[in-house]
């Protein structure tokens, strides 16, 4: 574990994690996702082969069986999402990987359902509760015909929560400020937003169009002055993790 609060707080602090520190890579995300799935063909295509290296790929690097539990992942995962520990056996919502579990479960669905990938940016958690947001590519492993291998996860950091433009212009009370005076409606977007509900969920829950939903996302960017709707997203998690927002849940 760190050795102060500080550095639980400030990851450049964190010596356990070099090549997360400041968010810099040696190689793109895509050329790590080649090299991954080169490993998995690999892997497949020669008999009695050991088991894919994963640790020349920066990025954490997982793979799931069909019932979505973690049967082989490579050191950066495991440094970073389990403080170390053994991830195998476990599956990714009891190690809390994503803060968005409900989405991980969709994505995960998808895929099981025929999906080819799923690409996407989302916000998240390492070990110590520190809020990142993440980009994660997930896929089928098709060349495999060994059940225990089905679901390739391939996820890195791109940005620490806190980083971004709007939080570095505003204090957390101004932040509150902002949010709370926000209607009803708009206040329950962002909160689905942050659990990683669908848009078309969010629409069916508040009563209106999804082309609606995104308008009110432009004009809570506005409000914010934030680029992109990840940076409210970002936003209502850190307003959540300070306690300045109720407790929320949404219906299963």
């Amino acid at each position: 574990m760190p050795g102060s609060d500080e550095s639980i707080n400030d990851p450049s602090k964190d010596d356990r994690l070099p090549w997360a520190r400041f968010l810099v890579y040696t190689r793109t995300f895509e050329e790590e996702i080649d090299w991954a799935s080169s490993e998995l063909v690999r892997f497949a295509s020669q008999a009695n082969a050991e088991q894919p290296d994963f640790s020349k790929v920066e990025a954490c690097v997982y793979v799931e069986n069909r019932e979505r539990v973690i049967v082989l992942a490579n050191d950066p995962f495991r440094r970073f999402f389990s403080g170390g520990k053994e991830v195998l056996g476990r599956n990714e919502e009891a190690l809390k990987i994503w803060r968005n579990t409900k989405m991980n479960s969709q994505i995960d669905e998808m895929i099981l359902d025929g999906t080819q990938f799923v690409d996407c940016e989302h916000a998240g958690r390492d070990a110590d509760g520190r809020s990142y947001t993440f980009r994660t590519y997930k896929c089928a492993i098709e060349e495999l015909t060994l059940p225990e291998y089905h679901i390739l996860g391939i996820s890195r950091p791109i940005a620490f929560l806190g980083n971004s433009s709007p939080e570095q212009s505003f204090r957390l009370a101004d932040l509150h400020a902002l949010f709370i005076s926000m209607n009803s409606i708009d206040q329950l977007i962002c909160r689905m937003d942050a659990i990683g509900e669908m848009t078309k969920d969010i629409a069916r829950a508040v009563g209106l169009t999804s082309r609606s939903i995104e308008n009110r996302r432009k004009k809570m960017q506005e409000l914010f002055h934030a680029e992109r709707s990840m940076e409210v997203i970002r936003i209502t998690i850190r307003l959540e993790e300070h306690g300045l927002l109720p407790p929320f849940e949404t219906e299963s």
